[in-house]
């Protein structure tokens, strides 16, 4: 066997090789989030695998030099595309916001074909020792999230103890995160509080990070998580920074959970816990994929006229329909406790065919004050004391949403009055606590031992 071919199967086992650790990337960050947000990603890595593919049929026909020219565009797009899906979501959103999509797309393209002339460049005698240091890379840049996560993640109990003796567990206390909800919202949920008669107090607060995936951490930890990634199944890494929430404990047995996006359920200690998660079903539907094809080609045509707009909200407002309904048969209406509830509401999208991304926001704030009602009317007719806290993550990201091809067709344009740079901190009950300290939403869950 010539020592041409030899290097020629091993180029195929790394293209191979460099698909299937960018598939593992993609798998662990749907397993910690399960709401099908890597669809797109996955079709991307398909559409690279079958250009790699069809590279690789080609040079096995091809003379010597060509062929060898052709296994490196291979290696060129796997390695490409693994890179692409390896870097971190927060820090490219950050460079996206401060300098603009367009220049970081420039950029990225001019330095992807400076890449790619040097690569192909490479003399025959240099090209193992390039081959072997990229494989190396991203298999040891894949394996060091686990070793981080397994020897930097902290034990921690949540939520904090009060200072003075245990909490009380005689009255029902809710933290209810309202998903990217602006402070301009608060009058209208003051007022709805206030309807069913209960004393209140508000103030604007400053997000720690510009999306979920920063901020909730953070709640956690007490630790920013900027760079915030997936970097297990049930963990979150950021620099130095990790949260394992499989390595979190209930401080008190009264505890109930309903969330979505990060694995609250695999908490430790907790009474009742129920997660939004997307089910294997919708995960295999055909039209899901479809659209997913059509959207990350660029085919707005086509992806309209498979009805992709309606399914989206179809498939969305059931997920929020059963989380809703899961919300109101967790024990704490019956037994007391503390609930924190993470709700994808005012988040958009909303339910209704062919609005615009301002409309579906404000319907869906309608239905997060509706559930606000419902919550008091519960706890009043339980007869307990009870502790409202209602808080956000971050604002609406109008001109994020605008890139989605749900909202393409309706004109969306940044509206200044759906413009915040502050989420709500709204507390109801008796005895309210001081809320002069919490400028920001990164420690909120202070407010449990702070309470009189």
């Amino acid at each position: 066997m010539s020592q041409t071919g030899n290097s020629a199967r091993v180029d195929v086992w790394c293209v191979q090789g460099l698909i299937a650790v960018a598939l593992s990337e993609l798998v662990l960050r749907e397993a910690y989030h399960r709401v099908g947000f890597q669809t797109d990603k996955f079709v991307l890595l398909a559409l690279a695998w079958i250009v790699a593919c069809g590279l690789l049929l080609c040079a096995r026909r091809a003379a010597e030099g060509r062929a060898t020219l052709l296994l490196r565009l291979a290696f060129l797009v796997s390695a490409g595309c693994a890179a692409y899906l390896f870097i971190n979501v927060s820090w490219l959103q950050k460079l996206k916001l401060s300098v603009g999509s367009g220049t970081v797309f420039a950029v990225g393209a001019t330095a992807a074909l400076a890449v790619a002339a040097w690569t192909l460049r490479i003399p025959p005698s240099s090209w193992p020792r390039i081959r072997r240091t990229v494989m190396t890379g991203a298999i040891l840049f894949w394996c060091s999230q686990v070793v981080l996560v397994w020897l930097f993640a902290p034990r921690l109990e949540w939520p904090p103890r009060p200072l003075s003796g245990e909490a009380r567990r005689d009255g029902i206390t809710v933290f209810l995160l309202l998903d990217e909800m602006n402070a301009k919202l608060a009058p209208a949920f003051v007022d709805t509080l206030r309807e069913e008669g209960l004393e209140v107090a508000q103030r604007r607060m400053k997000a720690v990070g510009p999306n979920t995936l920063n901020v909730v951490p953070q709640m956690f930890s007490g630790l920013p998580f900027d760079m915030a990634k997936a970097c297990w199944t049930t963990a979150i890494c950021s620099s130095g920074n990790v949260l394992d929430f499989a390595r979190i404990t209930a401080s008190r047995n009264d505890i109930d959970v309903v969330g979505f996006y990060h694995p609250y359920c695999a908490m430790k200690g907790l009474r009742s816990c129920s997660s939004l998660e997307l089910s294997v079903l919708q995960m295999l539907d055909p039209q899901r994929w479809r659209c997913a094809v059509a959207d990350r080609l660029r085919l707005g045509g086509l992806w309209r006229g498979m009805d992709c707009g309606p399914a989206q909200l179809r498939g969305w407002d059931g997920l929020v329909s059963r989380m809703l309904e899961s919300l109101w048969a967790i024990p704490v209406w019956t037994q007391g406790g503390l609930l924190f509830a993470h709700l994808p509401l005012p988040h958009p999208p909303g339910s209704t065919p062919q609005a615009t991304l301002q409309r579906h926001y404000l319907d869906n704030a309608e239905r997060a004050r509706a559930v606000v009602r419902e919550m008091a009317r519960r706890a009043r007719a339980s007869g307990r004391e009870f502790h409202f806290v209602i808080f956000s993550d971050h604002p609406l990201r109008q001109s994020q949403w605008c890139r989605n091809r749900l909202y393409a067709g309706s004109g969306c344009a940044d509206n200044p009055q759906f413009e915040d740079d502050a989420v709500p901190l709204i507390v109801a009950g008796s005895h309210l606590p001081d809320l002069s300290k919490y400028d920001s939403n990164g420690f909120i869950f202070d407010l449990q031992r702070d309470w009189p």
